[in-house]
């Protein structure tokens, strides 16, 4: 995957704001239509290693498929992305793992850690390989769930702890609680906070979402509390 070096601004002011308010921006086109090409053709690749699985569930997680596919360690470092998040926070932010999902099946409403949150800060970037939208298959987010006091109400009002499912969720149906599908198309980046309460629903007609998922945290410096939540991580 070529590299390709970034202006000197990737986010404008408003979506660095957006972020900071509701928890997410979207990079549009941040990635080239080769890159896409590129990363589709990787994608496939890894999943085909495990075609078993993806036919008896109709899910898959391959976890650290940069070890696999030069793509997948190419959009890692992608300078776009890598210049958002700094613009983002005003720091670097440290690479922690990569999945590629092969997904089918609607993943209910929860959020990747336990509110009101951790001393560490994450930030996930999600990259769907096919189109998504609002009630097909896009990612659906609570905005301003980022922030642990909306986080914790959500959570104590409307919902549980699930030990067989694995964590967080909430009650009710998806369609009762308010939220924003945040559509895409491939060779858009989703930035954003995975303290947040989100969700993904299924694609229509049955078909699967090809979706990276990247998880990076906020590097702590000297500050010896966020180096040890890491390290716990």
């Amino acid at each position: 995957m070529p590299s390709r070096e970034p202006t000197a601004d990737v986010l404008t002011e408003q979506e660095v704001g957006h972020f900071h308010a509701f928890g997410y921006v979207v990079l549009r086109a941040a990635l080239s239509p080769q890159e896409v090409v590129e990363l589709q053709a990787a994608y496939d690749r890894v999943v085909a290693g495990e075609a078993a699985e993806v036919r008896d569930t109709g899910t898959l997680n391959v976890d650290r498929p940069h070890e696999a596919e030069q793509a997948f360690l190419d959009l890692i470092g992608h300078p776009r992305l890598m210049a958002a998040m700094r613009q983002i926070d005003g720091t670097e932010f440290l690479f922690h793992s990569a999945q590629a999902t092969h997904r089918r099946e609607e993943v209910r409403w929860h959020c990747d850690f336990f509110p009101p949150h951790v001393t560490c800060k994450p930030m996930k970037v999600n990259v769907y390989l096919d189109s998504t939208h609002m009630d097909d298959g896009a990612l659906e987010l609570i905005p301003g769930s980022h922030l642990p006091e909306l986080a914790a109400t959500v959570f104590r009002h409307l919902g549980h702890y699930d030990p067989v499912g694995g964590g967080p969720r909430l009650r009710p149906d998806p369609s009762e609680i308010p939220r924003v599908a945040v559509e895409t198309e491939p060779g858009d980046i989703i930035v954003w906070h995975n303290f947040m309460w989100h969700f993904a629903p299924l694609h229509r007609g049955g078909g699967t979402r090809r979706t990276i998922m990247l998880q990076y945290y906020r590097d702590p410096g000297a500050d010896i509390v966020a180096r040890k939540a890491i390290r716990e991580i």
